[in-house]
């Protein structure tokens, strides 16, 4: 399935981040199974838990302006409107 292939992308993606430094999940996708269910399943994966990896809080720089959060503060939801089709980040910082 398409959310199981995004999550090997990620955790593979994950085995390339240096210590200090940040991944970003991202699909042009609202579907929460290919968002949200994905991070999900990150944060619970070995790769995140050994690789040192913490949720990044979009708050924290103001990103979060002009975007949706429907859940964590980490991930945030551009809606579709008139400049892009709709988008979903979940980002994340290692170490």
């Amino acid at each position: 399935s398409l959310p199981n292939l995004q999550l090997e992308i990620i955790q593979k993606a994950a085995s390339f981040v240096k210590e200090g430094g940040v991944l970003v999940y991202a699909t042009c996708s609202l579907l929460e199974e290919e968002n949200e269910d994905v991070a999900r399943s990150f944060e619970k994966s070995e790769v995140f838990r050994n690789g040192g990896f913490v949720p990044w809080p979009f708050s924290e720089d103001g990103f979060s302006e002009g975007g949706t959060h429907r859940g964590a503060d980490h991930e945030i939801t551009l809606l579709p409107s008139e400049w892009n089709d709709g988008f979903f980040f979940a980002r994340y910082k290692k170490g």
